[in-house]
């Protein structure tokens, strides 16, 4: 257990949203697709929603493995892999 008996969490507003708003309820549904654990993976669960190539080459090009853990994933890997899988 941490001897600590406070801490402080300082969050700051981007200026400029890392996507359009409109875009939001697509990205968060891909996230959600890509938790629900269907399939094993996270390119098993992008391929139940895309033709399988397409999760494939996402995760290459993002340098993921596509056994990697759902919960590995950084969030900037998410920005990639979405705006990948909309083209």
């Amino acid at each position: 257990m941490p001897r600590v008996d406070a801490g402080i969490l300082r969050i700051e507003r981007r200026g400029e949203p890392l996507l359009p708003a409109a875009e939001l309820p697509a990205y968060r549904r891909m996230v959600e697709l890509g938790f629900d654990g269907a399939g094993g993976s996270l390119a098993a669960s992008l391929g139940r929603h895309h033709p399988r190539a397409r999760p494939a080459a996402a995760l290459r090009a993002t340098r993921l493995d596509p056994a990697t853990p759902v919960g590995h994933v950084l969030p900037e890997q998410w920005l990639v892999l979405f705006r990948l899988l909309r083209r």
